[in-house]
């Protein structure tokens, strides 16, 4: 298929668009970077701009969580408005949509119970309420087959400098202590990019519209991650903006 990977120019899309094309497809880009690509802002695509093409992964947002904290209208431009006017762009005989979004979405959830695709959405904080506000642009004016891929925690080779695992390889290498905020049982369902490719490639499939959880089998804490590294540990206040800590189921439960 000619597919279209939305934000190839950063750490994730990178390694979607790598992966479809390695599976045989062809993939334009298109991103704010200049390129091999198509270079500009979501909310100037036209329908022109996407002759020809058979199937969207979109993933370009704010991904940087406190990037978007600081920036609410940024990330709110780039999740909802962005989102709706590449739906509006996209031919009529799209064979499939296929929509990036992250776990964070639920919100405040029981500590106990699973949040399944199928549970209430409770953003808590501009990054989370963006990418929710991206995923309904998408069901409220999509005319042609979706899918959202909600992620856990991603990582893999070349991840952004500011998240958890590269800050604490970075400390650990350079035998600095690690930070940990709070008491460090805060956890996350980590996912490696390779999963979150196949998922992506499942996803253009023959599957049903709807929303799928794309997390990791086991729920690792922060100590439990700085144990892995090895070195000391210093604690420090909890931060505000922490995400809170909650279950993703992975079972697949229909339409969101």
């Amino acid at each position: 298929m000619r597919i279209l990977v939305t934000g190839d120019a950063g750490w994730l899309g990178g390694h979607i668009a790598k992966h479809l094309e390695e599976e045989g497809h062809v993939v334009v880009g298109f991103d704010l970077l200049p390129g091999n690509r198509m270079v500009g802002d979501l909310v100037d695509l036209k329908k022109e701009h996407l002759e020809g093409i058979e199937a969207v992964v979109h993933c370009a947002a704010i991904g940087d969580v406190y990037v978007a904290n600081r920036n609410p209208a940024l990330a709110f431009k780039a999740s909802a408005e962005g989102t709706a006017a590449l739906v509006a762009a996209c031919p009529e005989d799209l064979r499939v949509f296929v929509h990036i979004s992250t776990w964070e979405v639920y919100g405040p959830h029981s500590p106990h119970l699973e949040a399944l695709e199928t549970s209430l959405c409770r953003p808590e904080h501009p990054y989370a309420a963006a990418k929710r506000a991206g995923e309904l642009a998408l069901m409220s004016t999509i005319r042609t087959p979706w899918r959202i891929l909600r992620l856990g925690s991603a990582y893999g080779h070349g991840m952004r400098e500011s998240s958890l695992i590269s800050r604490f390889i970075k400390k650990a290498k350079g035998g600095e202590p690690l930070t940990i905020y709070g008491d460090g049982k805060q956890f996350r369902q980590w996912v490696w990019t390779g999963d979150v490719c196949r998922a992506v490639s499942s996803a253009l499939g023959d599957v049903p519209n709807g929303v799928y959880n794309v997390v990791g089998d086991e729920a690792i804490t922060v100590l439990e991650l700085a144990g892995i590294l090895g070195g000391e540990i210093v604690h420090q206040e909890r931060r505000e903006s922490e995400a809170p800590c909650y279950l993703v189921s992975r079972r697949i439960s229909g339409k969101g």
